[in-house]
């Protein structure tokens, strides 16, 4: 007769604070939820309260997990940049490193174009997930175009961003004093 004959709505607590409720409804018969069901569901009620905190802590967890890993891997490329940045004192060895340090863990492909003293761009480094479209990056435009660039199926976008990096003709020779912050 689609008549709810018999209703129950049992509050899920956990620590006094309340974190669901667990209704039933029978259609068929008045009076079903005697105090022992009721006694039942109340113990089911406080076990699901229970599985959602464990849930919750357990998602909760997992997340801190995945943040500290994420925290390493970063410590771990910067110090390994640092390592590479230091392992060379000629740019060009030290920035083709970097652009390989690069991809994958933060980009599917790297060009590396530098300024020369006449102001005309030259590519010193490349690295690509694919090493067989590398050959196909060193032939793309400058970034500094915003030329078309290779994905990893060899087809081409356009970069949203492009970034220059001055070398300076001359490196001070050794035992040359460097300025650093006008000193």
């Amino acid at each position: 007769s689609g008549l709810v004959r018999s209703l129950l709505a049992v509050p899920v607590r956990r620590e006094a604070r309340l974190v669901g409720v667990l209704y039933l409804e029978n259609n068929l018969a008045p009076h079903v939820f005697t105090a022992e069901r009721v006694m039942l569901l109340q113990l089911l009620a406080s076990q699901v309260a229970i599985s959602l905190e464990n849930s919750l802590l357990f998602e909760e967890l997992r997340h801190e997990v995945d943040e500290r890993k994420r925290a390493e891997a970063a410590v771990g490329f910067l110090a390994e940049a640092s390592a590479t940045l230091g392992d060379s004192l000629d740019y060009q060895e030290t920035l083709a490193k970097v652009a390989r340090l690069t991809v994958p863990r933060a980009a599917d492909w790297c060009t590396v174009d530098v300024l020369g003293d006449a102001g005309e761009l030259r590519r010193v480094a490349v690295a690509h997930r694919d090493p067989a479209l590398e050959t196909q990056l060193r032939r793309v435009p400058h970034a500094s175009s915003l030329g078309q660039f290779p994905d990893s199926e060899g087809a081409v976008s356009v970069p949203a961003h492009a970034f220059l990096l001055r070398v300076p003709p001359l490196a001070p020779a050794a035992g040359e004093p460097l300025a650093v912050r006008g000193k």
